[in-house]
């Protein structure tokens, strides 16, 4: 397999892989919205701590909706053999590996668990040091 097709391939189940999370902080945000919205739906010991991770929620959406579109896009690139597809690719990984240390350091994420995003954000660095026609 050629060097585009692998990153497309790694690239592209990276981007699915955080477009599923993305799914998942919008409809829990979804819910949590519609839990919150006055009259209240929900009465009980639990309100404050919802209306506490609500901006959480609202991060999370933006970040993963972002990553998956940026990392597909990147993946189309790599398919169509374009030249802005490495660039892109990078860029969107270094922002990915920002934003774990950020939800690391400031959300209080363990960091395991974004190691399949960190695997495979090395796997295609790793193909990039290794192969000499990266783009």
């Amino acid at each position: 397999m050629k060097i585009r097709q692998s990153l497309a391939l790694i690239v592209g189940v990276l981007g699915v892989y955080l477009l599923v999370h993305a799914a998942v902080a919008g409809y829990g945000l979804y819910l949590a919205n519609e839990a919150l919205r006055p009259p209240l739906l929900i009465d009980g010991p639990f309100v404050p701590e919802l209306r506490e991770v609500y901006p959480t929620l609202i991060a999370a959406f933006v970040v993963f909706t972002t990553l998956s579109t940026l990392s597909v896009a990147a993946c189309i690139g790599f398919l169509l053999n374009r030249n802005w597809a490495g660039p892109l690719w990078l860029m969107t990984s270094a922002a990915a590996v920002v934003s774990i240390a950020v939800a690391v350091a400031f959300v209080g994420v363990v960091w395991t668990h974004y190691l399949f995003e960190l695997a495979a954000i090395g796997a295609t660095y790793w193909y990039w040091l290794r192969r000499s026609d990266w783009p």
